[in-house]
């Protein structure tokens, strides 16, 4: 079953277009070498129904290209559905008027494609976590291309990245008046996520001026609001940022805090390492309910390090609570935290799961990676050849999002 799974896989990349898009993204050859390819060809005339696989993926793959994208819809029960056409895998979101942080915190995840035969269908592969069963959930694809949701009868509009995020925030900040600051990554994008807890958001434009200063000298580059677009580059000068980001942080500001410490974490900064001082200003901010803030020092502390004696209980706290606020890096590490865990229960390795497919929803690049062994270890327990191929595409969905454990993983996979 091994070779099977590593065939289909090496098929796609070299049949389909996308592998050249994944080439760009990691450093992964789109096409085998000779040698290779005359050791794939040995396997495949053992058994030309991988062949056919194999071109099939192909086909699928370029049906496909069009409707890569975000759709979002509302039915007259203001049941709304968000969904998210990736090359390799598909999120869906279902739930009953605004999307809460409960709502995004558990994405169905799966494979997703058009039958060449019956290309006025989209099929979204359904799989209860831990078991082969898979079912199909569909799209109809109408004459004039656009989508409708068969399930709730719902019509779906492609929207921009950042529309299902900005309702949230939207009925956050002005229904709900919880009046959140509102981040996003480095893609521009809305960062479903809470930076504190309700109502103890904390706002000092004096601090967060001196903070962005001393971001832009710790960068060299002056960014426009969003922190995306680069205005002007300057000089790199880590002392001034240290001692901007230090003055806001003496002022209260965790985001301060935060740089602060990862500038005693990080050796090549603004200071020798010195995991103490890094914990200490993490501990005051993730004591104000800083989410990164709380992250970061979780992370520390289940390992410890030096000068830092471990703390997995306090970690583990930490981590679970920046997870439950959205944070896709807390969600990661917790759940794969569960599932590593010797001796973990049923229920653990449940939850363990859960958090990995919330992080996933967030294209966290190493939650697909672990999807993928997941996946892979259901195969391998019932010998499911479907399975096989939603743990290849878990797989290359983290190395479309740049997972150096799934590029190491993959490299070392060829090298077999």
């Amino acid at each position: 079953m091994f070779n099977y799974f590593l065939l289909i896989l090496t098929l796609f990349f070299i049949s389909c277009d996308q592998a050249k898009d994944i080439e760009d993204k990691v450093n992964i050859p789109a096409h085998i070498s000779e040698e290779e390819s005359l050791e794939v060809t040995e396997i495949a005339e053992e058994d030309p129904e991988w062949v056919e696989r194999g071109e099939y993926l192909a086909k699928v793959a370029k049906l496909k290209e069009k409707f890569i994208g975000h759709y979002h819809g509302i039915n007259e029960e203001e049941v709304s559905v968000y969904i998210e056409l990736t090359p390799h895998i598909y999120k869906l979101y279902a739930f009953n008027g605004f999307m809460t942080l409960e709502d995004f915190r558990k994405p169905t995840l799966g494979t997703w494609g058009i039958n060449p035969n019956n290309p006025h269908l989209i099929h979204l592969d359904l799989r209860s976590p831990g078991t082969e069963i898979i079912s199909e959930l569909h799209i109809a694809i109408k004459e004039n291309g656009d989508l409708s949701y068969i399930p709730y009868s719902i019509d779906l509009e492609y929207v921009d990245a950042n529309f299902v995020p900005m309702l949230y925030h939207f009925n956050r900040n002005v229904a709900e008046e919880k009046a959140s600051v509102i981040g996003h990554n480095s893609q521009g994008i809305l960062n479903i996520e809470h930076d504190y807890p309700d109502y103890k958001e904390i706002i000092n434009q004096e601090a967060l001026d001196l903070t962005q200063r001393g971001f832009s000298y710790q960068n060299g580059r002056i960014y426009s609001s969003k922190n995306v677009d680069v205005i002007e580059e300057i000089p790199i000068d880590l002392d001034t940022a240290a001692k901007l980001y230090e003055k806001a942080a003496i002022m209260g500001f965790p985001p301060a805090m935060y740089n602060l410490a990862n500038m005693y974490r990080n050796d090549e900064w603004a200071f020798e390492q010195n995991l103490p001082k890094c914990v200490e200003w993490l501990t005051a901010a993730a004591n104000l309910g800083h989410t990164g803030s709380e992250q970061l020092l979780g992370e520390i502390l289940y390992f410890g390090g030096d000068g830092v004696e471990p703390n997995e209980e306090h970690a583990m706290e930490l981590l679970l609570a920046a997870a439950k606020k959205g944070n896709s890096e807390a969600q990661y590490q917790y759940g794969d935290i569960l599932l590593g865990k010797e001796g973990a229960s049923s229920e653990e390795l449940k939850e363990g799961e859960m958090w990995i497919r919330s992080a996933a929803g967030r294209d966290h690049p190493d939650a697909f990676f672990a999807l993928f062994g997941l996946t892979y270890d259901t195969a391998e327990k019932y010998e499911n050849s479907a399975l096989y191929e939603e743990a290849g595409f878990f797989l290359l969905q983290s190395l479309y999002l740049g997972s150096e454990i799934a590029e190491n993983y993959y490299n070392n996979l060829i090298d077999q």
